[in-house]
């Protein structure tokens, strides 16, 4: 069938939207029932759902067929069939990938819905060492600068996130965006707090308290930062004012972000 390459299903599952290519799907059948002689991977489970699994009904099963595997993912909600374009993927890799999350290939727009959906690499769903633990001395990537600032009257956007004030340098804000919409990655580590849309561009925010702490709701602002190498990502709080003069004592925790420490 013409563009059959391109042609993907897209599925939702615990409010995130999901591409498989059709070219890996044999059918798709009612999961309310059970499915003979057929290994199912419960997609609760897989993306480490687990907390939504109590009120939500898996209602589909999608049956893959990678290279003569053939396995099932149960799922909540088919919705179609979308024509995504390789141009449309954006890649994703460290520090939103790890070894939990391989399945995990791409993120592509949604016009129509406005939202991030997460292409999956069929090649890596019955892969259960990716649920393996890591340790902690791995987890966090977040980009540091190298820069000194103890000596130095510098001007700051300062934001408040967890109930702890941050301090963004103002040299190196890209932008201000008011209610961004961060949509959370499944399988990545605590420190990552999703993604988010900005100029075309796919942005990571980061959370600066580099541990689980409240879920994503209402916190009014996120600040576009310059990253290395022309990249950018963003931090999310309130912003509460801002400061100008020399920091002391403070710990640089992303690239231009920088925490006070009081003893």
């Amino acid at each position: 069938m013409e563009g059959v390459g391109t042609l993907h299903l897209l599925f939702m599952n615990a409010e995130l939207y999901y591409l498989l290519p059709v070219s890996a799907v044999d059918k798709i059948s009612d999961g309310r029932g059970e499915a003979d002689d057929l290994s199912v991977i419960n997609f609760f489970e897989l993306t480490a759902d687990r907390s939504r699994m109590q009120s939500a009904v898996n209602t589909y099963i999608i049956e893959i067929n990678h290279n003569g595997e053939c396995f099932g993912l149960s799922v909540q909600s088919v919705i179609g069939l979308r024509n995504i374009e390789p141009e449309g993927q954006i890649l994703l890799k460290e520090p939103v990938l790890n070894s939990r999350n391989q399945y995990l290939k791409a993120a592509v727009w949604l016009e129509e819905e406005q939202v991030w959906a997460y292409l999956l690499d069929s090649s890596q769903l019955n892969r259960s060492e990716q649920r393996a633990d890591i340790s902690e001395d791995k987890k966090c990537q977040i980009p540091i600068t190298s820069d000194s600032i103890d000596s130095e009257e510098l001007e700051f956007i300062v934001i408040e996130y967890g109930g702890r004030p941050f301090y963004a340098d103002k040299r190196k804000a890209e932008g201000i965006v008011t209610n961004p919409q961060i949509q959370r990655v499944p399988g990545a580590f605590e420190y990552i707090i999703g993604i988010s849309a900005y100029e075309s561009q796919m942005i990571i925010y980061y959370n600066l308290m580099k541990s689980p702490t409240e879920e994503i709701t209402d916190h009014p602002c996120g600040i576009i930062m310059k990253g290395r190498n022309g990249s950018f990502f963003g931090v999310w709080g309130s912003i509460t004012g801002e400061y100008h003069g020399i920091l002391k004592e403070a710990e640089c925790l992303a690239e231009g972000i920088w925490e006070i420490h009081c003893d």
